[in-house]
C-alpha cells in the first residue's frame, strides 16, 4: 500500500525482519487522518501466484435507482 502497511517477503526472517519494523510504527492514510495510527497487530498470510487480477466497483445510480458493477482488468493503486 501507499502508506507502506502492505509488505510482501520471501521467507520467515524476512517477515520477522519486516514485522519488527512494523511493529510500533505509526502509519498515516486517508483513512487514519494526519495523525496516523499505532500498529499494534498484524496479519501475516502466505502469499500466492496471481494469474489473473480483476477489479471491482459498485455504486449507486440515483437518477436510476439502480446498483451498477463495473470490473476492469485495469485498475487500483
Amino acid at each position: 500500500g501507499k502508506a507502506g502497511g502492505v509488505k510482501v517477503v520471501k521467507g520467515a526472517a524476512a517477515a520477522e525482519e519486516a514485522a519488527k519494523a512494523l511493529i510500533g510504527a505509526t502509519l498515516v492514510t486517508p483513512q487514519t487522518g494526519p495523525k496516523g495510527k499505532k500498529v499494534e497487530r498484524l496479519y501475516i498470510e502466505q502469499g500466492i501466484g496471481i494469474e489473473r487480477e480483476l477489479y471491482l466497483a459498485m455504486l449507486v445510480d440515483r437518477e436510476t435507482r439502480r446498483v451498477v458493477v463495473m470490473a476492469s482488468t485495469e485498475g487500483g493503486v
